[in-house]
């Protein structure tokens, strides 16, 4: 009998010490979300270790940072909408982290939290509210992604960053709360790893229902955490994905290609050509690291220049206007022109994808190359793991002093036409060129003021060093104003332009392409910019009633800004059209690019167009610093 309750001492006593193991751990778990930021301070973070699932269930996490998005135009609840709408198969759990926003504009959502949802039978369903949280910060995300495992345990699961995207370097998901700070890709993986070593399995997919994160880093980024890859690499419309297809085929095969061809669907309607969504394996995806890693050693024997050029021929995604540059181009695009055929195999068998009509080019995913400016490049250098490349970009732009252009003759006038002449061994170093086209207007009887009517690129090469700009008198208005504009794109079938302009008060770019087959100007919509924290918004359409003032580059002083022009309404009859300029007088410049995004401008000809056509008045050499 003693040793029976000996032997149930013990025991006791074995029960007692693990009970108040447990109950300490739980302790520590709740110390070190209280010591983590005022705005983690109530979100749980619990451990999972087995297997607590039921088999054929799904769960779909929505990281929804609802940004100026929300708060301007509501995209956030739109979003939202759409899931309440769908027929969401009992096994499926839809559950979304909402913050971000100034303002919310549905569903009771408010700004002064950080809230967590759950749609249930077409109700979105609230399961628990906290102090908000920096959504651009890594343990704001890992929070929610073992907070999700903890409590919506499922076999399958999903995950989608939801907002601004800024590409491989800027990252996705901008807190308006937070002064925009924004997920770098550094800080998602960090997050990934964590709820990876809890839950011991890659999730079915990870999506970025943001801009121009369907990148070669990005996907590098997320590789070991998930089986597919879900982006755009083009700026996305303000609708974003279409939320009720997502939610109701998360549990099918089809789930993939509904995916794709539901955002086409959603794109058409709204007569947008210009998007793209692309499904990358990421299992398939050490194939495109590896015929990447051999393309980086190919373009490292070849002149830089050479290689540049190859990369402009691309597609280029994303406004690189007013300072904001994305650099981001298509890799099979670059590849291809660079005569590496092996880039485009590897990406082609890893990626389906869908585009617009105006980006029926783009392969599905894109990378970043420093076309517009080495400013970025040291930024790259912090965010990129891929050791090969990083060494290529060091290699060739840290020091940008091999590319100088020397104009020997900076203006003459070559039959009513302004001819420059580039010296013979610098002529290699010339990228690519434009002409800037100014207006000359009198104010008053003593005071005149110059201001830009944009960019052409109506510009010949002689095959030698002589360089033509062709000016014949015609420009783009909108709703009748001529507009000051700029080239992004342009090809054999279309040129894709932006101008700047205030939209109800915030500066953005019109987006808007001519279809050279067509002969029509089509308008794409607007994206807002906000050059401070170097985003642009997504592509959104104009309303009746958005109050538009047109910008113009101020030349007057030499001084880089702009200044408003004529204002108007936007209506159903608003449209853009190519008409002859006024008859008066003009400036203009050529401008040559090498490939560290330097410029170099002719010297400045003044001419007088008649309405007709155009005289050389007087052409000045241009010893200012405005470009």
């Amino acid at each position: 009998m003693k040793k029976v309750l000996c032997i149930i001492l013990c025991m006791v006593l074995v029960c007692g010490l693990f009970a108040s193991c447990s109950v300490e751990e739980k302790s520590l778990v709740s110390d070190k979300s209280s010591t983590a930021e005022l705005s983690n301070s109530e979100l749980s973070t619990p451990t999972v270790t087995e297997k607590n699932y039921e088999d054929g269930t799904y769960t779909l996490m929505i990281y929804m940072c609802g940004s100026d998005l929300e708060t301007k135009s509501g995209a956030a609840t739109k979003n939202i909408a759409e899931m309440l709408s769908a027929k969401i198969s009992e096994k499926t759990k839809v559950i979304i982290q909402t913050g971000g926003a100034k303002k919310w504009r549905n569903y009771g959502i408010s700004p002064q939290y950080s809230s967590r949802y759950e749609i249930r039978n077409g109700e979105l369903v609230l399961i628990e509210q906290t102090p908000p949280v920096n959504m651009g910060q890594s343990s704001s995300l890992e929070s929610f992604l073992l907070w999700a495992d903890e409590n919506y345990p499922a076999e399958h699961r999903g995950v989608i960053f939801w907002d601004h995207g800024g590409g491989s370097i800027k990252g996705v998901c901008c807190d308006e709360q937070y002064s925009f700070d924004a997920l770098s890709l550094t800080e998602i993986e960090t997050a990934l790893k964590s709820s990876f070593e809890n839950c011991a399995r890659k999730y079915d997919f990870i999506g970025f229902d943001a801009c121009l994160m369907a990148n070669y880093e990005t996907a590098c980024a997320v590789e070991s955490f998930a089986e597919k890859m879900i982006a755009s690499e083009e700026s996305e419309p303000s609708g974003g994905w279409n939320y009720t297809a997502v939610a109701e085929s998360v549990l099918t095969d089809e789930f993939y290609d509904k995916v794709l061809s539901s955002y086409a669907e959603k794109c058409e309607a709204k007569n947008k050509k210009t998007y793209t969504l692309s499904v990358i394996d990421l299992e398939k995806f050490s194939d495109v690291k590896s015929a990447v890693n051999d393309f980086v050693d190919e373009i490292g024997e070849k002149p830089l220049n050479s290689v540049a050029r190859s990369a402009g021929k691309a597609l280029c995604f994303g406004t690189n206007q007013r300072d904001v540059f994305t650099d981001l181009i298509d890799l099979s695009g670059f590849a291809l022109a660079a005569e590496n055929n092996a880039v485009c195999e590897a990406v082609a068998n890893c990626v389906k994808s869908v585009s617009g009509e105006y980006r029926k080019d783009a392969k599905g995913l894109s990378v970043y190359y420093p076309l517009n400016s080495v400013k970025s490049v040291q930024d790259y250098l912090m965010i990129s793991d891929d050791e090969n490349y990083k060494a290529f970009l060091t290699k060739n732009y840290s020091d940008i002093s091999d590319g100088e252009i020397f104009i020997i003759n900076g203006g003459s006038d070559d039959n009513g036409k302004l001819k420059v002449q580039i010296n013979t061994d610098t002529v290699k170093n010339v990228i690519k060129t434009s002409y800037r086209l100014y207006r000359i207007v009198s104010i008053g009887e003593n005071h005149e003021v110059v201001y830009g009517m944009g960019e052409d690129t109506d510009v010949f090469f002689d095959g030698a060093n002589g360089y033509t700009a062709e000016f014949e008198g015609f420009w783009v208005t909108f709703n009748g104003y001529y507009i000051n504009y700029s080239v992004e794109t342009d090809s054999e079938q279309y040129t894709e332009f932006s101008s700047p302009a205030k939209i109800n008060g915030v500066l953005s770019e019109i987006c808007f392409v001519y279809d050279k087959e067509k002969k029509q100007m089509k308008l794409q919509g607007y994206c807002t910019v906000d050059a401070e924290i170097n985003v642009v918004g997504r592509l959104t359409d104009f309303s009746v009633g958005d109050k538009i003032t047109l910008l113009y580059d101020d030349r007057t002083e030499y001084e880089k800004n702009l200044i408003e022009g004529d204002s108007f309404t936007f209506s159903d009859s608003t449209d853009l059209s190519i008409e002859k300029l006024p008859e008066g007088y003009y400036q203009y410049n050529m401008y040559f690019y090498n490939a560290f995004g330097n410029t170099y401008r002719s010297d400045t000809a003044v001419i007088y167009f008649d309405g007709e056509k155009s005289e050389i008045i007087e052409i000045s050499p241009d010893e200012t610093t405005y470009n």
